[in-house]
C-alpha cells in the first residue's frame, strides 16, 4: 500500500527511545488506527525512495531521538535512576499539525502531555551522548506526513483527546530499526 511506514527494513542514523502506544491503547487503539486510514491519500506525502512518509504504522511517542550507540541501550536499561522511575503518565490532547524538517510535508500528529515524559526526555538527552537538535521538547505522536497544507484540514478530528495512558516500559530503537524494551518502575 503507497504510504505506509515499515519498521525494521531499513538502517537509521541514530537509535532512539520511545513509547509505543499500540501497546498500552488496548480499545482504543482501534479509534487510533480507523483515523490513520480515515487520512485520503490524496491528502498524503509519499517519497517513492523512501517509506518513512504516509501514514505512520507504528504510533509511538519519541522520548529522545540522536542517540550514539546501540549499546546505550544495556546501560539505560540498567541505570537505577531510569529502571526506578514511577510508570509515566500520558494524557493525549488534541491533533496538531507543523511543519516538519523538510518543505514538502506537514506532520499530522496528537499532542501528548507528561511531565513524566519531559523529565525522562532531558535526565537521558543530559546523561547519554546524542545528537538531539530540537531546543525544546515537545511530546506528540506523528500519525501521518502530510501534504503542506493538508495537516490544518484534518485537526481536531480525533475523539481521544484528554485520555490516558500508563506506561510501565519503553523500547530502545537501535540503528537496525529493532527494538528492545526497557522497563521502568522496577
Amino acid at each position: 500500500m503507497i504510504g505506509i511506514r515499515v519498521f525494521n527494513e531499513a538502517s537509521y542514523s541514530y537509535c532512539s527511545t520511545q513509547i509505543n502506544l499500540d501497546f498500552f491503547l488496548g480499545e482504543l487503539k482501534g479509534l487510533l488506527h480507523t483515523f490513520i486510514k480515515s487520512i485520503p491519500e490524496d491528502y498524503l506525502y509519499v517519497d517513492p525512495n523512501d517509506d518513512a512518509y504516509g501514514r505512520e504504522t507504528q504510533p509511538h511517542v519519541t522520548i529522545l531521538y540522536g542517540l550514539d550507540h546501540d549499546s546505550d541501550y544495556e546501560a539505560i536499561k540498567s541505570n537505577p535512576i531510569v529502571r526506578r522511575r514511577p510508570p509515566i503518565h500520558l494524557n493525549l490532547g488534541r491533533v496538531i499539525s507543523f511543519r516538519g524538517t523538510n518543505p514538502l510535508y506537514d506532520v499530522l500528529a496528537i499532542e501528548v502531555n507528561s511531565i513524566a515524559l519531559t523529565t525522562l526526555h532531558y535526565y537521558l538527552e543530559m546523561h547519554y551522548d546524542n545528537h538531539n537538535t530540537f531546543p525544546r521538547y515537545r511530546p506528540h505522536s506523528t500519525i501521518a506526513y502530510v501534504k503542506p497544507g493538508m495537516g490544518k484540514e484534518l485537526e481536531g478530528r480525533w475523539d481521544l483527546q484528554g485520555r490516558e495512558i500508563t506506561a510501565d516500559k519503553f523500547w530502545f530503537s537501535l540503528r537496525d530499526g529493532s527494538q528492545k524494551v526497557v522497563e521502568i518502575g522496577k
